[in-house]
């Protein structure tokens, strides 16, 4: 878990633009305030990315390290009830088990991280303007979901242009 975070925060620290470095600098930032209030802020989308890689990784660990001890030991949660059952043959209990597994991972992913990227990198129009983006790529596909496309999008358009603060301004 932490080498995904290392190596996320530090991507994110190295793209930390020069400018934002230099207007930190200008503000009299040194030290920690620089990295908190410079380097942390700027590269905190890199960090949550980091954050919820390692969470993954953590917990595929998490439910093998189970199984493998709940399993010699005799006694366990989640994974021994999956291994037992499997033993017995009792597929619908085993489906089960799985099923909790998954609903578990996909709670902390929606609760917690998405409502993090809700927070931190809608806030700052990167996420919808990339899927969205990406989704203009398949050129075959563009008449058809141009309905959908302008539905979704709140990135600039024809009709909108950005202000010098990232805000959207109706065009003329």
């Amino acid at each position: 878990m932490l080498w995904a975070l290392a190596l996320k925060t530090y991507a994110g620290f190295l793209g930390v633009s020069e400018t934002l470095r230099m207007a930190g600098r200008n503000y009299g930032l040194k030290g920690m305030r620089f990295v908190l209030f410079i380097l942390i802020l700027a590269a905190l989308p890199s960090i949550l990315a980091g954050l919820k890689i390692g969470w993954a990784f953590a917990w595929r660990t998490l439910i093998a390290a189970e199984l493998v001890f709940g399993a010699t030991s005799g006694k366990g949660g989640l994974d021994w009830y999956i291994f037992q059952n499997r033993n017995e043959l009792y597929t619908d209990k085993v489906f089960a088990g799985l099923a909790v597994v998954i609903l578990i991972g996909l709670l902390v992913e929606n609760l917690v991280f998405d409502s993090l990227e809700r927070v931190t990198v809608k806030r700052w129009g990167v996420v919808r303007c990339s899927r969205i983006s990406a989704l203009r790529t398949v050129s075959l596909l563009e008449p058809l979901l141009a309905p959908l496309l302008m539905l979704l999008s709140d990135c600039p358009t024809q009709d909108h242009q950005m202000d010098s603060l990232g805000g959207l301004v109706k065009g003329t």
